[in-house]
């Protein structure tokens, strides 16, 4: 299950296609927004909605063996950098309609490596606010050169996205939507 964000989870989603070899059968729950990329990317998976009794927070099924986080997968499938060597990629797929559709909506992407930013969660309890770049701090990103830069962010203010147009050279910051 993923218990954190859903960066977090597709972070640790990296995972997910060495547990399925190893294990007889996997339940992969997350949220709504994972699961048409993981029920894609993983058809040997069942994927389904993470169900929780709302006071306690308790799962609400109980039809699988043993239980993880995501977050926790990492303990056992990356304990150390050579480990990531081993990881299958890539390991979250697209239908191709899909892609062609998006990087025909895009400029140049013939002659530039396409790279997908988000620079916070929507999240922004006080204590979780010092663990996401400002948007001041991730516009020198954006100068580097002949990448663009496709904005994932689903959950920010316009201004934001007004400021990094600007700062962006090139229009090599894309505000298409997904």
């Amino acid at each position: 299950y993923a218990e954190q964000g859903v960066g977090d989870a597709l972070r640790a989603s990296t995972i997910l296609k060495e547990v399925i070899a190893d294990a007889e059968h996997v339940i992969i729950e997350g949220s709504a927004k994972l699961l048409p990329p993981f029920e894609f990317s993983f058809p040997d998976a069942t994927v389904r909605l993470a169900t929780f009794e709302s006071g306690t927070m308790e799962a609400t099924t109980d039809d699988y063996d043993c239980h993880t986080s995501l977050g926790d997968l990492q303990c056992y499938y990356r304990p150390t950098i050579a480990s990531f060597q081993k990881a299958r990629f890539p390991c979250l797929q697209a239908p191709a309609e899909r892609v062609r559709e998006l990087f025909e909506r895009l400029p140049d992407t013939a002659h530039k490596p396409v790279v997908g930013i988000s620079w916070r969660s929507r999240n922004l309890a006080p204590a979780r606010v010092r663990n996401y770049f400002s948007v001041l701090d991730f516009a020198p990103i954006l100068e580097v050169d002949d990448v663009l830069f496709l904005n994932l962010q689903y959950s920010s203010l316009q201004r934001e996205i007004t400021y990094l147009e600007h700062k962006s050279h090139d229009g090599a910051f894309s505000t298409s939507p997904t």
